[in-house]
């Protein structure tokens, strides 16, 4: 859990701590089930990527790759988003389709 500080201010210049508290938007065995989900796909990737005789010395540059796709973000937002969530995906669907649920105008 992380704890998130900001600085509030009123009108006679007084400032006030707060302390808020972050999650995401998923909690308790949602939560907990995303992480194995991912833990699983990282081990069996591991696991692939050792029988087929990868260098392990690669592995970690590799990792790396998909974090490059921010740099769609210099032709703009619409370009850097889908670029971004098209390497971040299991599966490519649509930017509305989470792990929640449809999201979006377009619920159906």
């Amino acid at each position: 859990m992380t704890t998130l500080t900001t600085t509030l201010t009123s009108d006679t210049g007084s400032a006030t701590e707060r302390a808020v508290t972050g999650r995401g938007m998923t909690d308790g065995s949602v939560r907990t089930w995303l992480r194995l989900e991912g833990l699983a796909g990282l081990a069996a990737g591991l696991a692939l990527y050792g029988w087929a005789g990868g260098s392990w010395l690669l592995l970690i540059p590799l990792l790396l790759v998909p974090d490059v796709s921010v740099i769609g973000y210099l032709a703009g937002n619409r370009v850097g988003a889908f670029a971004y969530n098209l390497v971040h995906t299991w599966a490519p669907g649509s930017f509305q389709d989470t792990h929640l649920g449809r999201m979006g105008r377009s619920r159906a």
